[in-house]
């Protein structure tokens, strides 16, 4: 229903969506400029994505749409256990997770600081993470007929990030700043 909206209205493209896996595990990790990234991203993956959101737009009414929509909830600012765990079930399942590397919506339209969150659940999941990119133009809102571009990153379509034995927070830290390289767009 949104395609038809997203491609001629936004002029939206998708480079190399064949590289995120059609079965099993994975998270996608966008950076985050536009309220309607979370549309971008899941109309082009062809595959059920489930997002992790702010907890603060879980209000009525929007919160019935999120709860039944694939979105489940995380604290802002602090550590979430909840929400990890959730994030591990949807991976257990071999599902797809999106998370937005930076954390939230970056409001000057550059790519911000990748939070260590998206290094963690990486390393503890051990799944693929499928860095990718959104440029809307030299925006950060989306006007009428804004050209807007996602690409995958990597060759193969992921990251591959290992558990370091011992590993703690540089190495999560580590994880979500290569992460953040990966989604830099060319």
């Amino acid at each position: 229903m949104l395609t038809p909206v997203l491609v001629l209205f936004y002029r939206a493209r998708c480079i190399d969506s064949d590289k995120v896996p059609v079965e099993g595990p994975a998270v996608i990790t966008p950076n985050h400029f536009s309220f309607f990234d979370h549309f971008f991203i899941a109309v082009y993956l062809r595959r059920k994505v489930q997002f992790m959101a702010k907890s603060q737009l879980f209000k009525r009414p929007m919160q019935f749409i999120f709860t039944h929509g694939g979105v489940f909830p995380v604290l802002r600012g602090r550590r979430d256990e909840e929400a990890f765990k959730t994030a591990h079930t949807v991976l257990g399942r071999g599902g797809l997770v999106v998370m937005y590397a930076e954390g939230g919506r970056s409001r000057s339209g550059e790519l911000g600081q990748a939070r260590p969150g998206i290094g963690r659940i990486a390393l503890e999941s051990g799944v693929p993470v499928i860095p990718t990119a959104i440029r809307l133009g030299c925006v950060t809102e989306l006007p009428a007929r804004t050209c807007v571009s996602i690409r995958v990153s990597a060759s193969d379509g992921s990251c591959t990030l290992a558990i370091v034995p011992g590993c703690g927070t540089k190495s999560r830290d580590g994880s979500s700043a290569l992460i953040r390289h990966s989604i830099a767009w060319p």
